[in-house]
């Protein structure tokens, strides 16, 4: 089962529509109460009424000594 993508800073609670969540970064192989995490995820969780779901990790750079991606260089250079 893969995991939905990260949904940026403001992120809207499906259950009751606040934007906004806390983050907090779950290693891969980690026993929850959910069950075994094999993968690495991102937990969030509602500022308003407590609901939780995981996200996938923002994927690798692929940034190189030589180039950098277009998603660098925006933050670099707004």
């Amino acid at each position: 089962m893969s995991l939905p993508p990260f949904s940026g800073d403001e992120p809207t609670c499906i259950k009751c529509g606040q934007t906004g969540a806390h983050t907090e970064y779950i290693p891969a192989r980690t026993v929850r109460w959910t069950g075994y995490q094999a993968t690495e995820c991102l937990q969030r969780n509602c500022r308003r009424c407590g609901y939780a779901w995981d996200e996938a990790v923002v994927p690798p750079c692929p940034c190189t000594e030589n180039s950098i991606c277009s998603s660098c260089y925006d933050r670099r250079y707004p």
